[in-house]
């Protein structure tokens, strides 16, 4: 038997943490991108990114992750 590594589960994109929030918005042609804010970017040559917005809830346990998570 061979051993599997879960890595990662979901989307967390600039328009939208979880499939539904990430698909409704890309369906409405929303831009991820504008003013970064998470830091003071006043003497960059560039202050627009497409940050990910929102607080991310990342699982502890494999336990609390399914596969029919809505998110």
């Amino acid at each position: 038997m061979k051993r599997v590594a879960i890595t990662g589960y979901g989307v967390v994109s600039p328009i939208g943490i979880g499939r539904r929030p990430f698909l409704d918005s890309l369906r409405s042609g929303c831009s991820g991108i504008g003013r970064i804010s998470r830091f003071d970017c006043e003497t960059f040559g560039v202050q627009l990114a497409a940050e990910v917005k929102g607080e991310l809830s990342l699982p502890t346990r494999i336990e609390e992750v399914s596969s029919d998570d809505p998110k």
